[in-house]
């Protein structure tokens, strides 16, 4: 017996190392359009994207300040407080490391190696083995809905991949209370990194999950797991939670979505093969939110594993269908999503056809479960010969799979990163402009031209200008003004007089200005005045104050020297909270480790 234990723990280690490599080449080779070369941009949200990053990394390693303050978009907003703001995450040590263009690509490769390693691991608990576990993770890391997201930039949603660790360790803590932490840390981990969508893609599974469980279990442990998950991702992630939710009531409302989609909608996201860009595919929405390709042999082996995988785990199934009604959106027999959409959480997303990605997790590992039973049964016959031929057509239909996959969404993916980044050197001082629709030649895919603000904006950021215009989901509106209006006045300048003040020094937190003043007046600075910003001069902070939407001070008559900061309290009270949850948990430990009761040998 005990032999025949360590014979398991031998190929299960040596199936997971075999994982690691298989998965790792196969990232890489399925990425290869983003690394050739690998200083190339991508278009449509991508440059908005690199903005965000670039903001971020300047603040950081140029000035040595965190990043709570964006002065080059939208005339200035908090950066910190955004939602896709995400210098917290580990994987922005990339960013850092080797830049914004080159770091977002090594983030993604990561991200589709531990995502599909992830679903592997997933199957592998499931009792799904051998070819079953491969294709569960080929697909769930190359589908349509990744490749297209990935295509057109929207790099937060693609941290979606991590969602069957989130799984894996959600249903750990329903044995062991201390994988609840590490479910937290992931779905905090979501939160930092600023993938708010799947963040809440992945607890609208769980908490559907849970539901289903407690009927099974008879028990309501798995809801009260979550509730703990919930409790302890609060705490963790208030440093930035807090800042967040104080700024977005500057963003305008984007209103209830009322798109809907249906089984034809479905049919042809699954199975259209050569999926192009196309903008307005379904009223408003472009075709990339509507691609979920995986082919025609999965949905076969999904037909064969849907009696299986119900019996065997029916609560994640039955959440896989709960995904797929919210998906429909307003075409669906039962609107659930209008109903998530009256919750605050919820009333700021858009889209239901995006959930249809939680579906596809549900859907890979039935197609699993439909590859693997049929070797499974035959194994447990004892037939050794038809054992061997059965895994020799089922790895045949991965490798098929995989390369299908593959060619489909290399067609999609190579034109993306064939842009050269065109010249742009930083210039001083700072100031705001407006950015302009990029004249420059394009890849054109499918019709579309798409990122031509997006790239003019950060080719602003480039050249050290702000963007009063830029591209942001938030939606923000803007009081500083742009140096190309005629009512400009200058990044800093005094209300009442012609004086001219001098900046000494800007960065995104704090700017020093210097000058010299007839009488009392009021210094304005060309960004726009959130709460938070302070003034420090003769000694003494002050709080900033609102001068037509800008920050302004007042200043006597004379020679004046002030220090303008962005320090806002939420950020302050977020970090205490934070803080005050890890030092909660690490007692807590320390607690459950004194009173453990010692092991009987």
């Amino acid at each position: 017996m005990a032999d025949r234990e360590k014979k398991d723990m031998k190929d299960a280690f040596k199936g997971r190392w075999l994982g690691l490599v298989f998965f790792g080449l196969l990232a890489f080779i399925y990425l290869l359009p983003l690394f050739s070369p690998i200083a190339n941009l991508g278009i449509h949200d991508w440059p908005q994207w690199l903005t965000w990053l670039g903001i971020s990394r300047r603040c950081i390693l140029k000035f040595g300040q965190l990043p709570l303050w964006n002065p080059y978009l939208h005339g200035g907003n908090p950066l910190f407080a955004h939602t896709f703001e995400d210098s917290l995450s580990p994987f922005f040590l990339a960013v850092l490391i080797w830049g914004e263009v080159v770091g977002s690509k090594i983030i993604v490769l990561a991200l589709l190696f531990l995502g599909m390693f992830g679903a592997y691991s997933l199957a592998l608990k499931y009792k799904i083995k051998g070819p079953g576990a491969i294709l569960v993770g080929v697909l769930w890391g190359l589908n349509g809905w990744m490749a297209m997201n990935l295509a057109v930039g929207h790099l937060g949603h693609t941290f979606i991949l991590l969602l069957p660790w989130i799984v894996i360790c959600y249903e750990h803590s329903l044995q062991r209370p201390i994988y609840s932490l590490f479910t937290a840390s992931l779905c905090t981990l979501l939160f930092f990194s600023g993938a708010i969508y799947p963040l809440i893609w992945s607890g609208v599974l769980l908490f559907a999950y849970g539901f289903f469980l407690c009927f099974r279990e008879k028990k309501i442990r798995p809801l009260s797991r979550m509730m703990l998950i919930l409790l302890l991702a609060l705490g963790l992630s208030a440093v930035k939670l807090i800042p967040m939710v104080e700024f977005f009531h500057r963003a305008v409302p984007v209103g209830q979505d009322y798109s809907g989609s249906g089984f034809k909608v479905l049919a042809r996201a699954l199975l259209k093969r050569g999926q192009t860009l196309r903008p307005d595919f379904v009223g408003r929405y472009g075709s990339w939110e509507y691609d979920a390709y995986i082919g025609v042999i999965p949905i076969f082996l999904f037909a064969i594993g849907c009696y299986f995988f119900i019996k065997k785990n029916w609560p994640l199934f039955c959440a896989g269908m709960v995904a797929l009604v919210i998906s429909f959106g307003i075409d669906s027999p039962v609107y659930l999503y209008g109903l998530l959409a009256e919750t605050p959480i919820f009333a700021s997303i858009h889209l239901p056809f995006r959930f249809i990605v939680l579906v596809l997790l549900v859907m890979a590992l039935t197609c699993g479960e439909g590859l693997w039973k049929p070797i499974d049964f035959v194994i447990r016959c004892g037939r050794r010969k038809r054992e061997l031929v059965l895994l020799f057509l089922a790895y045949f239909l991965v490798a098929l799979v995989t390369l299908d996959l593959i060619l489909v969404h290399r067609t999609l993916l190579s034109p993306v990163f064939t842009f050269k980044p065109p010249e742009a050197t930083e210039e001083a001082p700072f100031h705001q402009g407006w950015a302009k629709y990029y004249a420059g030649p394009l890849p054109k895919l499918g019709g579309q031209l798409p990122g031509r603000l997006a790239l003019g904006m950060y080719l602003n950021f480039l050249q050290n200008q702000g963007s009063v215009n830029a591209s942001d989901p938030l939606h923000l509106k803007w009081c500083a003004i742009p140096q190309d209006r005629d009512h400009y006045r200058g990044e800093a300048y005094l209300s009442d007089s012609q004086q001219t003040p001098r900046i000494t020094f800007f960065s995104c937190n704090q700017i020093r200005v210097e000058g010299r003043s007839d009488s009392r007046d009021l210094l304005v600075l060309n960004q726009n005045f959130y709460r938070g910003w302070r003034v420090f001069a003769g000694g003494k902070t002050t709080n900033a104050l609102s001068e037509e939407g800008l920050i302004a001070a007042e200043v006597a008559g004379g020679e004046f020297a002030l220090t303008f900061y962005f320090l806002p309290a939420s950020v302050i009270l977020g970090a205490a909270l934070s803080v005050m949850t890890i030092a909660g948990i690490v007692l807590a430990l320390i607690w459950r480790r004194l009173t453990r009761p010692p092991s009987s040998e």
